[in-house]
């Protein structure tokens, strides 16, 4: 009985710190999916200022804004979708090490 008990209470453990690490990366996710987000609206917003004034102002160098914009928004976008890539990799991978040490609980149970 003895056994069954230590051996519940080891699954129990794993179990929790599943959740726990999951729960962790999920945080992290989220936190970086933010971080990603509020990068591109800044890009964005900053965008649109600066291609009005330029236009606003007629001059040649609104082109050239224009552009320089455009490459500033592909960056951040894409540097935003790095991170949350990056993030739900991290979740997957994490989700997973919990997965396998609660099947290996459960087999040293067996």
């Amino acid at each position: 009985m003895e056994f069954i008990n230590k051996a519940t209470e080891s699954c129990k453990n794993a179990v929790n710190a599943t959740g726990n690490a999951f729960g962790n990366a999920v945080e992290g996710a989220a936190g970086a999916i933010k971080t990603g987000a509020e990068k591109v609206a800044s890009g964005v917003a900053d965008a649109g200022h600066l291609i009005s004034s330029k236009i606003a102002e007629g001059t040649a160098v609104t082109k050239d804004a224009v552009e320089a914009t455009g490459d500033a928004i592909d960056k951040n976008a894409e540097a935003a979708h790095n991170e949350i890539n990056n993030a739900v990799n991290a979740t997957k991978n994490t989700y997973n090490d919990g997965v396998a040490k609660v099947e290996k609980a459960v087999n040293d149970l067996k």
